[in-house]
């Protein structure tokens, strides 16, 4: 991938799409700003040939969708989770334990699918992408230098194996963070009362 040319194309988008019909309630920005986020990263993914992606990096996961939760620093090795982005914000999915499923409802605008058992992640996720971007979609993931998959090796083995032939989907991502936010983070937390 051309960087500059992947940054003309996150440049040329400025209208947002409608990623969800009510915004969560602890969410960091607005729903437009998602919105923006997700289209521009849409058409980085048809300038790249990507039907979707599925993204398991905290960094990323949170920018695209909201999901903020202490899991990521206290316990991701055993509580993984993933986002699948499709061409459609109405395809996206995040599938987190359902240990962590209250904040992820909380904080992401996209549909939860809670899980059990960890191992009950890579199916989950692999039959959604099939559903909803067709079975010889072709699929990115965080696998190049710089990116890391965060979950437990037997699971992203699996994983990336589940989807078939998977490409690169850092350089993409990168590309699309590029471009900051003027709202800074809004950070939305109930008031404090002073006793």
């Amino acid at each position: 991938m051309d960087f500059n040319a992947a940054l003309d194309v996150v440049e040329s988008v400025d209208e947002a799409v409608e990623v969800a019909a009510a915004e969560p309630p602890s969410a960091d920005f607005p729903l437009a700003e998602y919105g923006r986020r997700f289209a521009r990263l849409r058409a980085l993914m048809e300038d790249s040939g990507l039907d979707a992606l599925v993204l398991a990096t905290e960094s990323n996961v949170r920018w695209i969708s909201g999901y903020d939760s202490m899991i990521w620093a206290a316990a991701a090795s055993w509580l993984p989770g993933a986002l699948v982005v499709t061409r459609d914000p109405a395809g996206a999915l995040l599938v987190v334990s359902v240990f962590d499923a209250g904040a992820a409802r909380g904080t992401a605008w996209t549909p939860v699918a809670p899980y059990d058992d960890a191992g009950e992640l890579v199916g989950t996720v692999v039959d959604h992408v099939r559903r909803t971007a067709g079975p010889g979609a072709r699929v990115g993931v965080e696998t190049g230098l710089g990116s890391s998959i965060a979950m437990p090796f037997d699971l992203a083995h699996a994983l990336v194996d589940g989807i078939g032939p998977a490409a690169d989907a850092f350089p993409l991502l990168s590309a699309a963070r590029m471009l900051k936010s003027s709202l800074g983070c809004i950070m939305k937390r109930p008031p404090t009362t002073a006793t």
